[in-house]
């Protein structure tokens, strides 16, 4: 059981460029890595949504998680208004999931 955990913490040390250029393949790379993770996401909590509440809080951890590494990503590979948009919103989402999961989630 250990090896998922294992798995997991490994890919979160994975280095990022600190200033990566917004017209990189790096970043074009991590933009559609960004979109399927949170259409990923986004499904775990519609098939949960009638689940148990500790199941879902796990899921709401896990959308956190994902919403702020796009805010991240979003901050280092796009430029101007979509930008600030699109990280506002991310933002914006993870601070409601984590009064969701304050409430309701131990």
């Amino acid at each position: 059981m250990r090896l998922p955990v294992l798995a997991l913490t490994m890919t979160l040390v994975i280095p990022i460029p600190v200033s990566a250029n917004p017209d990189s393949d790096y970043c074009a790379g991590e933009l559609v890595l960004t979109e399927i993770r949170l259409r990923q996401t986004l499904e775990r909590l519609r098939a949960t949504n009638t689940a148990p509440m500790p199941q879902r809080c796990a899921v709401f951890r896990e959308h956190i998680r994902v919403m702020s590494g796009a805010a991240r990503i979003y901050g280092q590979c796009m430029r101007g208004h979509a930008r600030g948009e699109n990280v506002g919103q991310m933002q914006g989402s993870v601070a409601d999931f984590r009064e969701i999961v304050a409430r309701n989630c131990r």
